[in-house]
C-alpha cells in the first residue's frame, strides 16, 4: 500500500532511520552543515518518519586534536567507523603549527577522521561529484582576458615505473605502480625563479609566487605526514619570501586552483610554481588564458564526475630518499593503480550514465568519457585496457580523454564538457571536479558523495560518507556568509542514494527558485548582499520552497 503525501510516494522500498554520524568540522563547516542537517531532518518529516538519525559531533576537529591530543574518543571513533551508515562530514584543518605540535601529529586528526571514519573505514571506493548549474547566473561568462601567467617547473619531477614492464600481478589482475620523486633544490630554484619574476614590471604589478600542487596530491610520506609539500617543503616559500624581501607573497595552493582558473581567472595568481605532473595538466589551459581564448557557456551544466577514492597518489605510499640535517632533501610519491578498481570505477560510471539517461539526462551523449591520467603513460594504458573490456562486458560505449584536454575546454569550450558522464582516478578526478566546479558558480556549490559500488551498487542501504566541497574557508568563517548549497545539495545526494531521488530533485528546484525570485537572499559569493545572516537566512528560505514543493504548492 502506497501511501501519497503531497508529491511524495511512500512505498515499502524506502529507507528510514539511517543510523548516521554528523561532523561538521573546521571553519565554515558548522554554519553549512547547520542548514544540511536542518533539511534533511525536514525531510523526515514531510515523509511521515525520519529518514536519518543523526549523531553529532560538533567538537571534532582541528581545536579538539589541540586540546586533548587525540581525535576523537574510542567510543567516537567506534560509532563512526563501525555503527553509523552515513557519515555526513565538512572539512578539517591540521593543527596550528604555533600549537607545538610534531609535524606529523599535526595532521594525524585529518588521516584518521576523513579516511579511517570515512572513505577507508567505510570502503567507501567510488565518489561521485554531481556538478549541476543550480541557476544560470552563476554560469560561467566570459571575463577579461588577463594574460601573463607564467609557470615554473621543478627540473628534477619525474614519473617512472618501479617494474621494467610497469606492472605487477595480483589475485585481482594488473596492478601498475608509478613513482614520482620531488627534490628540494629543483623546488627551491623554481621559487626562487617565480618570486623575481613578480617583480618584472612587465607584468603591470606585483603577483603573487604560487605553489601549486601540493595540499591534495603529495599525501605523504616518512613519518605518516599527509602531504610531502607541505611536510617536506612548505618551508621553502617563507625561507626565500624573507630572502627578497617585501613586494611579493608566495603561497600554497591546492588543486582547487584550477576552479579559480576557470570561474575568475582575473583574480588568479600570475605566477605559479609547479610539479611537472601538474604542469603538464595546466599548461595548455594556461597557454589559452593568455593568448585569449576564452568562451562562455551557453548550454545548462549538468555533468558527474565518477572518481576511484582511495588508490593512485592517494594511497600515502613514499619515502624521504634524501636528507640531511634531518631537513628531507628528495622525496618520493608512489601511485598505485589496480584492474579492480578502474574495472569497478568504470563500472559504476556506465551504471550512473544509464541511470541519468532514464531520467532524460545527457541527451544525445551515448558514452562514458574516460579521462586519462597522461603524465603517467603506463597507467594510462592499463586505464585505457580495462575500460574498454568494461564498456564490452556492459555493452556500453566508451571513450577517452587527457587530463589536459578536460581542463582546456573549460575555458574553450565549456559547452563541450557541460553534459555527461566523466569517469577518472583519484587525483585526476580531484582535480577536474575542482575545475568543473568553476562552471557553476565555484566550490561552493557541488555536491559529493562516496559509497561502495562493489558491495552496494548505485543505490543501496551501504555504508556512505558525503563531504561538500568548498573547504573549511578560515577567511569567511564565523561571519555568517558561507554559502550552504554545496552542504545542502549533498544532503540531496544522501536522499536520493537512501531512495528518496524525488526529494533530491524538489530540493534542486526549490534552489532554483529561491535564488531567481529572491535574490536578496543569496550568499555575498552568488551575488548578495553581504550581512551576517547570509548563511540562515538563504538556507531557511530553501527549506521553506522545498516544503512547498513537496507538499504539491
Amino acid at each position: 500500500m502506497q501511501q501519497k503525501l503531497g508529491t511524495v510516494i511512500q512505498s515499502p522500498d524506502k529507507l528510514f532511520d539511517i543510523s548516521a554520524a554528523n561532523m561538521p568540522g573546521d571553519g565554515i563547516g558548522r554554519e553549512v552543515a547547520a542548514e544540511a542537517i536542518a533539511l534533511l531532518e525536514q525531510a523526515g518529516r514531510l515523509s511521515g518518519r525520519p529518514i536519518f538519525n543523526f549523531q553529532h559531533f560538533l567538537h571534532l576537529g582541528a581545536r579538539y586534536m589541540e586540546d586533548t591530543g587525540q581525535s576523537w574518543t574510542p567510543a567516537e571513533r567506534d560509532f563512526i567507523v563501525n555503527e553509523a551508515q552515513a557519515f555526513f562530514m565538512i572539512a578539517l584543518e591540521p593543527v596550528r603549527k604555533e600549537a607545538g605540535f610534531p609535524e606529523a601529529k599535526r595532521f594525524q586528526h585529518m588521516e584518521e577522521i576523513i579516511l579511517q571514519g570515512g572513505r577507508v573505514g567505510k570502503a567507501t571506493n567510488i565518489n561521485m561529484r554531481p556538478v549541476v548549474e543550480p541557476h544560470p547566473d552563476f554560469r560561467l561568462t566570459h571575463t577579461p582576458q588577463t594574460g601573463g601567467f607564467r609557470l615554473f617547473l621543478t627540473k628534477g619531477d619525474s614519473s617512472e615505473e618501479l617494474l621494467p614492464a610497469g606492472f605487477e600481478s595480483s589475485a585481482d589482475g594488473k596492478t601498475c605502480v608509478v613513482t614520482e620523486c620531488h627534490r628540494r633544490e629543483d623546488y627551491r630554484s623554481a621559487i626562487r625563479n617565480g618570486i623575481a619574476a613578480t617583480q618584472e614590471e612587465s607584468l603591470g604589478q606585483p603577483a603573487a609566487g604560487t605553489l601549486l600542487g601540493g595540499v591534495s596530491k603529495w599525501n605523504v610520506l616518512k613519518h605518516a605526514h599527509r602531504m610531502a609539500m607541505v611536510g617536506a617543503f612548505e618551508d621553502l616559500a617563507e625561507e626565500i619570501s624573507n630572502a627578497v624581501g617585501a613586494g611579493c607573497n608566495p603561497r600554497l595552493l591546492t588543486d582547487s586552483f584550477c576552479e579559480l582558473l576557470v570561474r575568475a581567472p582575473e583574480k588568479a595568481p600570475r605566477i605559479l610554481v609547479s610539479d611537472a605532473t601538474h604542469g603538464a595538466l595546466l599548461s595548455p589551459m594556461l597557454e589559452a588564458l593568455n593568448a585569449g581564448a576564452r568562451e562562455p557557456l551557453t548550454k545548462q551544466v549538468n555533468l558527474v564526475i565518477v572518481r576511484e577514492n582511495i588508490e593512485g597518489m592517494y594511497r600515502q605510499i613514499g619515502e624521504v630518499i634524501e636528507e640531511v640535517g634531518g631537513q628531507p632533501q628528495a622525496v618520493t610519491q608512489k601511485g598505485i593503480f589496480t584492474e579492480r578498481m578502474i574495472r569497478e570505477v568504470v563500472d559504476a560510471g556506465i551504471e550512473i550514465a544509464i541511470d541519468r539517461r532514464s531520467r532524460g539526462l545527457d541527451h544525445g551523449i551515448n558514452a562514458v568519457t574516460v579521462v586519462l591520467p597522461e603524465s603517467w603513460p603506463v597507467a594510462a594504458e592499463l586505464w585505457k585496457e580495462i575500460a574498454l573490456k568494461v564498456g564490452e562486458e556492459k555493452y556500453y560505449p566508451v571513450k577517452f580523454m587527457n587530463g589536459s584536454e578536460f581542463l582546456l575546454r573549460c575555458v574553450t569550450d565549456p559547452d563541450s564538457i557541460a553534459q555527461g558522464v566523466y569517469v577518472a582516478s583519484n587525483m585526476l578526478g580531484d582535480i577536474i571536479g575542482d575545475a568543473a566546479a568553476g562552471l557553476v558558480g565555484g566550490l561552493g556549490v557541488p555536491a559529493t558523495h562516496n559509497f561502495n559500488y562493489a558491495r552496494h551498487g548505485f543505490r543501496h542501504t551501504g555504508m556512505t560518507t558525503s563531504e561538500p566541497l568548498g573547504g573549511t574557508a578560515p577567511d569567511i568563517a564565523g561571519k555568517g556568509i558561507a554559502n550552504p548549497i554545496a552542504a545542502l545539495l549533498t544532503a540531496g545526494a544522501m536522499l536520493r542514494y537512501y531512495g528518496h531521488p524525488e526529494l533530491e530533485d524538489n530540493l534542486l528546484r526549490a534552489i532554483h527558485d529561491v535564488t531567481e525570485r529572491s535574490p536578496e537572499l543569496r550568499t555575498p559569493d552568488i551575488g548578495g548582499p553581504s550581512r551576517d545572516t547570509a548563511t540562515k537566512e538563504f538556507g531557511s528560505a530553501i527549506r521553506k520552497r522545498f516544503a512547498e514543493i513537496t507538499n504539491g504548492r
